[in-house]
């Protein structure tokens, strides 16, 4: 899963992969938590992001399906046992990747 943040907005892509999970953007880290502010998600103060739960499932298209819901949970399982998940909140972790040119 990458998530794609631009002057424009933000959105989920490649939402059926679940073998990695970051945030694309040739934004300023500023800019990126800005667009990222409230329902998306929030920084966690070391040019990362957590990303919601519940705003990554409302941006899925296949995440009433059970085999979506799945291979998600195995993700966000496989996160938390790097600590990649926050433990108030469930949000996930993404690390911030600058577009290929």
């Amino acid at each position: 899963m990458q998530i794609i943040v631009s002057d424009s907005g933000v959105i989920l892509e490649e939402a059926d992969r679940f073998d990695g999970f970051k945030i694309v953007s040739g934004l300023e880290i500023e800019e990126v938590e800005g667009k990222l502010a409230g329902s998306v998600g929030y920084a966690d103060g070391q040019d990362n992001f957590f990303i919601r739960r519940e705003w990554i499932v409302s941006q899925a298209p296949a995440a009433g399906q059970a085999g979506w819901q799945q291979n998600f949970e195995k993700m966000i399982n496989y996160a938390a046992s790097h600590g990649w998940v926050d433990s108030e909140t469930g949000a996930i972790r993404a690390h911030v990747e600058r577009p290929e040119a």
